[in-house]
């Protein structure tokens, strides 16, 4: 007897054990030796295919992700900004501070970026500054300040802006994390609330976990899944199977079990032999895993196409689903549908033994009967009655 899941028959279930260290074609930089291994393509030996009335359903049935990524990585480390002498109007030269990748609390990031800029900007010719930055626990912001008087600090996210500004950590709103382009982060050694400078954070700062779950993405799920169109550069196929949260601290391991919430994604393909996979954040950036391999079972059930029962429990097809199926738009199809039946492959798959029923052919034998024109139906009767010798005039004369 056959298995059955939300209602569908299952034919066969196949179970991979996927390790991305079997994978190829990594992300990332590999031609200089930095391979991500969050995305790669695995190859079946052989592939698995199924028949015109079946149909595959994906799911991830278990997964051993680790949480080595971090928080602060090149998708949101950079910071560009500058010092300028008020008195005189110069500027230092612009530069750029790179937050090293890590794991920040709000404490340590300000041990890291005033560290950075004050190497950066303590010995400057034209503007020497160093940076005062504090944490306010009750409102979840930053305050910036410099330790020196007719000295101003500026961090360029409007005027200078780089595609991975640390603005989310910093409590900065930007495009990417859906708000709008926060002015230039001006401050001097005294507090302005109002003004033309903004010396804090504007946004409730976000040093914890950015990466709050992990999206496993596969090309099965293409043929299934919405499109997004945020931005006309951003528009691309959500190719998503299974969104996994990141439920444990750093330096642990993430765990997911299909009994916690994973559903299968219908797959249009008829054969599969490899599969390319994406491990990302909710930005679809890959997640650096700093070369800590990971595995996780992958499910493909070869499913029956929907069928419906008759009242004499013998099991029929609807036909449009079918001839849908074997490649045929019933809606454009010319003739009656006997005769688009017989002329579909879908007919060979029923009279032989690929998981359909006798049924079907039986039911749709009906239907050609019913369907036959009506002068024809007469033919047939009376072809009938003429081999059982049971015609009007031979009863007339057995009555004499």
């Amino acid at each position: 007897m056959l298995n059955k899941t939300d209602g569908n028959e299952i034919v066969n279930s196949y179970y991979y054990q996927i390790a991305s260290v079997d994978g190829r074609n990594y992300g990332g930089q590999p031609e200089i030796g930095r391979p991500i291994f969050t995305q790669f393509t695995i190859d079946l030996y052989e592939p698995i295919v199924c028949f015109d009335n079946q149909s595959f359903m994906v799911s991830l049935s278990s997964m051993q992700f680790p949480y080595s990524f971090y928080t602060t990585n090149s998708t949101n480390n950079a910071i560009p900004c500058f010092t300028t002498n008020i008195t005189t109007g110069l500027s230092s030269a612009p530069a750029v501070l790179i937050l090293p990748d890590g794991n920040y609390t709000a404490n340590t990031l300000i041990t890291e970026l005033t560290t950075q800029f004050d190497n950066t900007f303590s010995l400057d010719p034209t503007a020497p500054a160093t940076l005062n930055m504090t944490y306010n626990a009750t409102t979840n912001k930053f305050q910036f300040l410099v330790n020196q008087a007719n000295t101003s600090a500026t961090f360029t996210w409007t005027s200078n802006p780089t595609t991975n500004q640390a603005t989310i950590q910093l409590g900065f709103t930007s495009p990417q994390n859906n708000g709008p382009l926060a002015p230039d982060m001006v401050c001097t050694n005294t507090p302005l609330p109002l003004g033309p400078f903004i010396d804090r954070s504007n946004a409730s700062i976000n040093v914890q976990p950015i990466i709050t779950n992990i999206y496993l993405r596969t090309d099965l799920a293409t043929d299934v899944s919405a499109v997004s169109n945020r931005t006309s550069d951003d528009c691309r196929v959500v190719d998503i199977l299974q969104k996994i949260p990141a439920n444990c601290p750093p330096n642990g391991w993430i765990q997911f079990y299909y009994q916690q919430m994973g559903k299968p994604t219908w797959v249009k393909k008829k054969s599969i032999q490899s599969i390319r996979f994406r491990i990302t954040d909710k930005e679809n950036n890959l997640i650096d895993t700093n070369y800590v391999q990971f595995t996780f079972t992958l499910k493909i059930d070869v499913v029956r196409r929907p069928a419906f029962l008759m009242p004499d429990f013998e099991r029929r097809i609807d036909a449009n689903p079918m001839l849908a199926g074997a490649g045929v738009n019933p809606s454009s199809s010319v003739g009656p549908l006997w005769q688009r039946y017989f002329d579909t492959s879908i007919y060979q798959d029923l009279v032989k033994d690929r998981g359909v029923k006798e049924g079907y052919h039986n039911w749709m034998m009906r239907k050609v009967q019913e369907q036959l024109p009506p002068q024809q139906s007469e033919i047939n009767k009376r072809n009938k009655e003429q081999e059982s010798g049971n015609t009007p005039s031979q009863l007339k004369s057995e009555n004499k």
